[in-house]
C-alpha cells in the first residue's frame, strides 16, 4: 500500500481562520498567506535497469520565501536547477563492457523521465560513489513527477527530491505553495495530514517547535461519524532539529568582473563572517560550492589561500568547449579565512565554436553556495537524522551534502540563486564570405599546382626530344 505524508505549514499566528473543514473523508484549508506544503509518498519500488542500483533526482527553483515567515522546515537546499545521480549495481563487475552498458541504461532513464536524447548519458561525471548529471534547465518538474509516479499537480513545484532504489521503496518528496488545500480520503493510500504553525517563543535556530493537528486517513480503518473524529484527529506539539539552518543577518551577492577569456566571479558580503555559537555544534569551517558549465574551468594552483576539497569533472584544460563530453565541473573549496569581505574566483573559459556575425557566446552558470559546515555530537546527530523532513542520504546526491558525514549541519547565508550570465569571446565572421574566399584560394592554389605540373611536363618532354635528336 502507498503511504503519503502531507505537511502543511501555516505562516499565520493561528489555525482557527484557515481550517474551513475537517471531516472523516476530507480536509479543506484556506489562507491569505500561502501555505507551504510538502508531500512525501512512499510506494513499492519502481523497477530500474539491471546495472543501476539507485537513482536520485533533485530539483530546486530560484524562488525564495521570506525566512521570517517560513523557517527552514523543509530541507531542500539544493543547487538551483536539476541534479540527477545514478549508482551502479554492487553485483556488477567493473569491466569496460559493463560500464558502457551502464551509461546506455542511464541514457534510457534520462530519455524516459526527461525526454532527453540517449547520448545525454555521456555528460555524467564521477561524484563520490555515483555518476552525477547537472542541468540548469531541463523541464517542468510537474511533468517529471507525473512521468515517474503518475501524480498530477495543478500548481507549480518549488523543490523536489525523488529516490528510486532497485531493492527498496520509491520515495517521492516535493514542496509547493498554495492558498488552498483540499485533501480527500483514499481507499488505496494511507494518508497522514499535518497542519502546523511555528511556536516562535520556543523556537531557536537549531530547534524548530511546531504545533497543530494531525489527521490520519487509513483505508483499513472504518470511517468515523462526522461528530466524533477523535480516532483520526490529534493535537500535536513537536520539535525538529534542522540539518540546514539560516543566518539571516549576513547577505552576499556574486557578480562577474569581465576579463576577456578569464572572467572573475566576485562575491561581496554585507558583514564579515563570524564564528557560530549554537549549543549543539562543535567545529565549523566555511565552504564555497559551485557547479561550472563545461565552458569554464578553474586552475587549482591559482588558489593558494584556499583548500580545494573537490574538483570533479572534466579536467583537460586544453579542450575547446565543443570537444568536452561531460556537463562540466563540480567545485568545493574550503575558505581558510572566514573573516572575508569579498571572494574572488578566477575562471578560465574554453574556446567556443565560431559564430556568424556574433563575437561572443553567452553561457549561464549557477550562483555559488557559500555556507558553514559544523560537526555535532552523537545525540544531536541522531535527532537531526530522525527529523521527518531531513533529506540527507550518506554519500548519495544532495550536491555538496555528499561530501560531508551524517553528523554535519549547514549554516546558509542569504545569497541570490538567480543564474549568472557570462559572455565569452568567440571567433566570428561572415561564413558566406569565408566560404567564398576559401574557394577562391583553393582554386588559385589548384591553378598554380596545375601550372607547375604542366611546365614540368613540357620541360621533361623538351629534354627527351633533344636527347633523341642528338642520338
Amino acid at each position: 500500500m502507498n503511504r503519503q505524508r502531507i505537511t502543511v505549514f501555516n505562516a499565520g499566528e493561528t489555525h482557527d481562520s484557515v481550517i474551513k473543514h475537517v471531516g472523516p473523508k476530507n480536509i479543506h484549508l484556506e489562507s491569505a498567506d500561502p501555505f507551504l506544503v510538502e508531500v512525501k509518498t512512499t510506494s513499492p519500488h519502481i523497477e530500474t535497469p539491471n546495472l543501476i542500483e539507485s537513482i536520485r533526482i533533485s530539483y530546486s527553483n530560484s524562488k525564495q520565501l521570506p525566512s521570517n515567515k517560513y523557517p527552514p522546515l523543509f530541507q531542500y537546499f539544493f543547487q538551483n536547477g536539476w541534479s540527477v545521480y545514478f549508482t551502479i549495481s554492487s553485483t556488477t563487475t567493473n569491466s569496460g563492457a559493463n560500464k558502457e552498458l551502464f551509461f546506455e541504461q542511464a541514457g534510457q532513464v534520462l530519455k524516459k523521465y526527461f525526454d532527453l536524447p540517449p547520448e545525454t548519458s555521456e555528460l555524467g561525471i564521477q561524484a563520490t560513489s555515483s555518476i552525477y548529471y547537472s542541468f540548469l534547465e531541463l523541464g517542468d518538474p510537474k511533468d517529471v513527477l507525473e512521468r515517474i509516479s503518475g501524480q498530477k499537480l495543478d500548481t507549480g513545484i518549488n523543490a523536489l527530491d525523488i529516490v528510486i532504489s532497485s531493492s527498496g521503496n520509491t520515495v517521492l518528496k516535493f514542496v509547493y505553495e498554495t492558498n488552498s488545500v483540499e485533501i480527500e480520503r483514499s481507499d488505496f493510500v494511507y494518508k497522514e495530514v499535518g497542519l502546523f504553525l511555528l511556536e516562535e517563543q520556543l523556537t531557536a535556530r537549531d530547534d524548530i517547535v511546531l504545533s497543530g493537528i494531525r489527521v490520519v486517513y487509513d483505508p483499513e480503518d472504518q470511517i468515523p461519524p462526522d461528530n466524533d473524529l477523535s480516532s483520526i484527529m490529534f493535537k500535536t506539539l513537536f520539535h525538529v532539529k534542522p540539518r540546514h539552518r539560516l543566518i539571516d543577518t549576513i547577505n552576499y551577492e556574486t557578480s562577474v568582473k569581465p576579463n576577456g577569456l578569464h572572467p572573475i566571479l566576485v562575491t561581496n558580503f554585507n558583514h564579515n563572517v563570524s564564528r557560530i555559537y549554537d549549543e549543539d555544534i562543535g567545529d565549523c569551517e566555511t565552504f564555497y560550492y559551485l557547479n561550472l558549465e563545461k565552458s569554464f574551468f578553474i586552475d587549482k594552483y591559482q588558489l593558494p589561500d584556499n583548500q580545494v576539497n573537490v574538483l570533479d569533472g572534466v579536467l583537460e584544460l586544453e579542450l575547446p568547449a565543443y570537444k568536452v563530453k561531460t556537463w562540466g565541473t563540480e567545485v568545493l573549496l574550503q575558505l581558510k579565512d572566514p573573516n572575508f569581505g569579498a571572494i574572488e574566483l578566477q575562471l578560465h573559459s574554453r574556446y567556443q565554436k565560431p559564430k556568424e556575425n556574433d563575437p561572443q557566446t553567452t553561457v549561464s552558470i549557477n550562483q555559488p553556495i557559500i555556507f558553514q559546515a559544523c560537526s555535532i555530537g552523537k545525540v544531536d546527530s541522531n535527532a537531526v537524522g530522525s527529523s521527518p523532513f531531513d533529506n540527507h542520504i550518506n554519500k548519495f546526491g544532495g550536491n555538496y551534502e555528499a561530501f560531508f558525514t551524517p553528523d554535519s549541519v549547514f549554516y546558509h547565508y542569504n545569497g541570490s540563486v538567480e543564474p549568472i550570465s557570462i559572455d565569452i569571446p568567440n571567433g566570428s565572421s561572415d561564413l558566406h564570405s569565408i566560404n567564398w574566399k576559401t574557394s577562391i584560394v583553393v582554386l588559385l592554389g589548384l591553378i598554380l599546382v596545375l601550372n607547375k605540373l604542366i611546365k614540368m611536363f613540357i620541360m621533361k618532354y623538351q629534354a627527351s626530344h633533344e636527347s633523341k635528336k642528338n642520338d
